[in-house]
């Protein structure tokens, strides 16, 4: 009966309360909305086929705070720029502890060969190897040379859990703010970014930051970064070298609003959208597809009528902060630590389908 007021071409899959209206339109039981309740929170296909409506899952878990400065780094691209002088690629290099950063500009196509040589040439020659690197799963971070690179030099690799770049929240910020202000100065002529390049690092790297509450420059070298003498207009008679300190000046201004723009707020404005959610070992999830493609954990056809969650996999065990792994079936190419973001609790049944990669 229940299955006719529900699950039927004439109930539609429809939610609690259109269903209890139908019913009772036809017939009454004691207890009659509990069962409804209880039967439309434990139907497979609506808790796989409708979309999420509850606050995304996991609140903001802060990475640990490192003991020494330049003892943990993370790094990631700024890839889509326009090529100049043969570069298109910018590599964000930061100090987990201080802030401090290094945007070193590189060609493409970079393999992790070519990346290891620039990290060992523009960071390690000044800061030492980092005990421990955080990144995304980019496919030159996850090569067989990059890991085996630093396995040998005693570096640990933390990649981010799959589709969640918030893990490394602290280099995608950055980029943010990096893309925001060379758009600032080279709008006009796109192909002059590096030459910009430079400014923008120093003046991040003395720009006031709201989480340690002093510059990354202050941190490392132990006083203040030095000032940089304002400009006054018409000081020299030569137009070029006026023309060179005013938009050194005006500059350098935009540059440290942008940066504090884009820098402001990170877990509370977070958590204000967010609800925390706990899974037990063994306990079944639906897995949310995001928007774009993912072949590697089904293969969607026809995007609008493909289900926007995956069925129950089994959750195996807590990955990290934030995170957890299950466990895909049919051997799917694909890594097994999610963010809980992407998870969602199955309903009290125990449902018995798996997913299939056939």
């Amino acid at each position: 009966m229940l299955h006719e007021f529900h699950s039927s071409p004439v109930g539609g899959h429809a939610g609690v309360l259109q269903t209890l209206q139908r019913a009772r339109a036809n017939v009454f039981w004691v207890g009659m909305c509990r069962d409804i309740q209880q039967f439309v929170r434990q139907c497979e296909v609506c808790q796989s086929q409708k979309y999420e409506t509850s606050s995304p899952a996991g609140l903001l878990v802060p990475l640990a705070i490192s003991q020494q400065i330049w003892d943990t780094v993370s790094m990631d691209f700024i890839d889509g720029l326009p090529k100049s002088k043969g570069k298109s690629v910018i590599l964000v290099v930061v100090d987990k502890l201080s802030k401090y950063g290094h945007f070193l500009a590189l060609s493409h196509l970079y393999t992790g060969e070519s990346v290891a040589a620039l990290f060992a040439r523009e960071i390690v020659r000044l800061h030492g190897l980092p005990r421990a690197i955080t990144s995304d799963r980019d496919p030159t971070f996850v090569s067989s040379f990059w890991r085996e690179h630093f396995r040998l030099q005693g570096t640990c690799l933390q990649f981010s859990t799959t589709h969640h770049p918030q893990s490394d929240g602290q280099t995608e910020v950055l980029n943010r703010g990096v893309e925001m202000y060379l758009r600032c100065f080279v709008m006009d002529e796109p192909r002059t970014w590096p030459e910009w390049l430079h400014w923008a690092e120093y003046c991040y790297n003395t720009s006031y930051h709201s989480a340690s509450r002093m510059t990354p420059f202050e941190i490392v070298y132990g006083r203040p970064p030095p000032t940089l003498g304002s400009y006054e207009p018409g000081s020299t008679a030569l137009p070029a070298v006026d023309h060179a300190l005013r938009n050194r000046d005006s500059m350098l201004a935009a540059l440290r609003e942008n940066l504090r723009l884009a820098q402001d707020g990170m877990k509370m404005q977070t958590d204000k959208h967010r609800t925390e959610r706990e899974f037990a070992e063994g306990d079944e999830v639906f897995l949310k597809l995001q928007p774009y493609r993912q072949l590697s954990v089904a293969r969607r056809v026809y995007q609008k009528l493909f289900p926007s969650i995956l069925r129950p996999l089994s959750y195996t065990q807590q990955g990290g902060a934030g995170g957890l792994q299950v466990g895909f079936a049919g051997g799917i190419p694909h890594s097994p630590n999610l963010s809980c973001v992407l998870a969602q609790a199955e309903g009290e049944c125990q449902c018995t389908t798996k997913y299939s990669s056939a």
